[in-house]
């Protein structure tokens, strides 16, 4: 029995040596259930954990086809270093020796996730990464890693179980809460996602991306009153912020509330002149309004007849429409000199000057009119 297993442990090493790990399993696999010498048991669990680590990262285990058999490498291979280590005491070279390979195993699991990740071979990224969590899930570097890879495989549900143990870790950062906010949303639920937002703003009130991605999912889903609640609280500790007021103000106008919407626009150009945004919006909603009550003036033979216009004059109608196109020229030829190719503000401005020009010359015909 002594020749035997000094024969296929001899033989077992050369094959592992020469990176042929199965005929290495061979020769071990006779060793097993037979009466060994304790050194002698010792190393066949250990080659075999040794020959179970090279197949479980052996190049066909970046085929998705061959996840499954690879993953049943790395349980062997997790299995026997165990058998050793709960065998073994701390001061033994057998535990020292194979608490080394078990580590060394870990980091060439992610090392190999690593570079799958490099090489945008996502689907076996992640497969690299969840063979190390198994193996171990208190290591941040690991469950980050994981967490990103699924996300780029689009495997959310996965993504978010890495998330939920960096925060059992206590690693909490604005980077885990926007992300898990990111797969809420692609998995169509958005109360969740909006519930980690402010789970994230609830540690970090001042975060920029979580507010605006906050703000984004009630945008999306029309919840203009949570957006504000988002919002107003980093805008009363930052007045003046200018990106923050000028999101204020279109949540404002998607309400309908144009005047607080042109109050934030007005101090969003206080605290940035060049803010092309609220420059444009103001036009926007200024020559809106122009059309709105031109619209008066086009229906005023009913409309004057109405209970609701009795105190209202024409000429004061006019007076408005005059106005906002003005003002709306004044915002407009500021956006323009921002970005003199914005489509949307040459159109409007054309807009906007093609009915000022109108409004002048009826008033010029009304004035002839009534000095005749």
């Amino acid at each position: 029995m002594r020749k035997l297993q000094e024969t296929n442990l001899k033989y077992a090493r050369l094959a592992i040596n020469e990176n042929k790990p199965k005929e290495a399993l061979k020769y071990l696999e006779v060793l097993l259930n037979k009466n060994l010498t304790r050194e002698g048991e010792m190393e066949v669990i250990a080659l075999l954990g040794k020959t179970y680590s090279i197949l479980s990262l052996n190049e066909s285990c970046s085929d998705n086809n061959n996840h499954e058999l690879c993953e049943q490498y790395v349980s062997s291979t997790f299995y026997w270093y165990e058998q050793i280590l709960k065998t073994t005491d701390k001061e033994e070279i057998f535990h020292q020796y194979t608490s080394a390979e078990l580590d060394r195993f870990y980091e060439n699991l992610l090392t190999r996730g690593v570079n799958e990740f490099l090489d945008e071979n996502f689907t076996s990224s992640s497969f690299f990464f969840t063979q190390a969590f198994s193996i171990n899930n208190d290591d941040i570097v690991s469950c980050r890693y994981g967490m990103i890879s699924n996300e780029f495989d689009g495997n959310y549900i996965k993504a978010l179980t890495y998330s939920d143990r960096l925060l059992e870790l206590k690693y909490d950062s604005t980077e885990v809460y926007e992300s898990r906010a990111f797969y809420y949303e692609q998995l169509q639920q958005p109360d969740l996602a909006l519930k980690e937002v402010e789970n994230g703003l609830n540690k970090y009130p001042s975060q920029f991306s979580l507010i605006y991605r906050g703000v984004g999912i009630c945008v999306r889903e029309k919840w203009y009153e949570r957006a504000l609640r988002i919002l107003e609280p980093y805008l009363d500790k930052n007045p003046f912020d200018n990106k923050t007021l000028i999101a204020t103000g279109m949540v404002y106008e998607q309400l309908g509330n144009d005047s607080k919407a042109i109050y934030c626009y007005t101090r969003a150009i206080i605290a940035n002149e060049y803010s092309f945004d609220a420059y444009f919006n103001l036009g926007q909603i200024q020559f809106r309004k122009a059309i709105q009550q031109q619209k008066l003036l086009v229906n005023w033979t009913q409309l004057k007849k109405k209970e609701k216009y009795k105190d209202v004059h024409k000429s004061d109608i006019k007076k408005t429409v005059k106005f906002y196109l003005e003002q709306c020229e004044l915002n407009l030829r500021k956006a323009e000199t921002l970005d003199a190719e914005n489509l949307e503000v040459i159109n409007t401005l054309r807009s906007t000057l093609v009915l000022l020009n109108k409004s002048k010359e009826l008033k010029r015909i009304d004035d002839t009119l009534e000095s005749m």
